[in-house]
């Protein structure tokens, strides 16, 4: 029987023609190629990677920032400070006019001044006995000077009559043991002579009474004048407006010498000096995934990223109520920085400033490649999640 064999044309399209003519090298690759295909779906499951979300966020002050303000009205006498500037807590900033309140001090000072000078004589004259009444010496005061000099022209005329009366007594007495006189005679004698020396004494007391209630009066009302110095002096420290805490004074213009304030007119602000956190801005749908304490890297837009790196950080707070912001519902996040600066391979240091924005990057979870591939399947096949989308 005569032998059937393929034409040409077949066998040169043949798929046995085809494999003798790859190469071992060309099979050897093919075979590596699936292989590694297969390697990686198996390893699918076992590679992780950090699944995060984003949100804008600003470096801010641990401090809020504090207003300064105006507790009078009045003109500013004088300025000394500067808008942007570095201030101390206390330093003074600004002070406003205050004629009244001076000329209030100095009246309140004179008349302390001239307590003091009545109680010092009254002092002097309150000592006074008997035997020194005459000798008092070093009134300053015109007004007690003038009262003293007036209480020894009286006291004398009254030493005068008590002297004159005992004189007059001690002859009826000589008179009386003699017999020349009649006992009433003697007693009327004895009588005047007490009534010289009571009324004597009297002035003296009377005297000395009256000083005495001076001196109680003008303490008094000197106390009263130091309280009333106390109040005006605090009433002047508020004309001379100190910073709260120390900072960097912002918002500070428009302000200068003749300028006119109002009561609780807010004349600038204070970026207090202390450490810094970011907040951040998280949209409500978003919110479920923040904790506390949870990791969060953050890009500063003043650094590239790229060079720079991310500064590392944590959730300190989470906000319970929304805030609009650009007329955006959001949930302030407040953050807490590792360091204060990033790092060039150089060495080089940046310092992070308040002001700054950046992107807060936050990881949720880690998953699995093969689980995110099948998310986005999910996503792709069903179709419910798909009309959602």
């Amino acid at each position: 029987m005569q032998n059937q064999i393929y034409p040409p044309q077949i066998i040169e399209n043949s798929a046995e023609t085809y494999i003798a003519e790859i190469s071992t090298r060309s099979q050897i690759i093919y075979s590596s190629i699936l292989l590694s295909i297969l390697c990686i779906i198996v390893a699918l499951p076992f590679i992780t990677v950090d699944v995060s979300m984003q949100s804008p966020g600003i470096i801010r002050p641990t401090a809020e920032k504090n207003e300064v303000k105006s507790l009078l009205s009045g003109k500013v006498q004088e300025v000394f400070v500067k808008d942007n500037q570095n201030i101390a807590q206390g330093q003074p900033l600004l002070m406003v006019g205050s004629e009244t309140l001076d000329s209030k001090l100095k009246l309140n000072g004179e008349l302390q001044l001239e307590k003091q000078t009545y109680i010092q004589d009254l002092q002097k004259l309150v000592r006074i006995d008997t035997a020194s009444i005459f000798q008092v010496k070093g009134i300053s005061s015109a007004l007690y000077r003038q009262q003293y000099n007036q209480f020894l022209y009286r006291l004398s005329e009254s030493s005068q009559t008590k002297n004159r009366k005992a004189k007059e007594l001690l002859i009826d007495k000589k008179l009386y043991n003699e017999k020349v006189i009649a006992q009433r005679e003697y007693e009327n004698k004895v009588f005047e002579y007490e009534n010289a020396l009571a009324y004597y004494l009297s002035a003296i007391q009377g005297q000395l009474s009256g000083w005495q209630s001076d001196l109680t009066a003008n303490t008094r009302l000197l106390s009263e004048l130091q309280a009333e110095e106390k109040q005006l002096l605090k009433e002047k420290e508020l004309c001379t407006i100190k910073s709260p805490v120390a900072g960097t004074l912002q918002q500070f213009y428009g302000i200068s010498p003749g300028s006119t304030i109002h009561s609780n007119q807010v004349l600038g602000i204070v970026s207090p000096d202390s450490d810094i956190l970011v907040e951040c801005y998280i949209p409500p749908k978003d919110i479920g995934f923040i904790k506390q304490d949870m990791k969060v890297y953050f890009q500063v837009d003043a650094f590239n990223y790229n060079e720079w790196g991310l500064v590392s950080g944590k959730v300190m707070q989470v906000a319970s109520d929304i805030e609009m912001i650009n007329d955006q519902p959001v949930f302030k996040i407040k953050c807490k920085l590792d360091k204060d600066f990033l790092q060039l391979k150089n060495g080089y240091q940046g310092k992070l400033k308040k002001g700054m924005t950046v992107r807060a990057r936050y990881i949720l979870t880690e998953r699995s490649l093969y689980q995110l591939i099948f998310d986005q399947a999910n996503d792709w096949i069903n179709p419910l999640v798909a009309s959602q989308s």
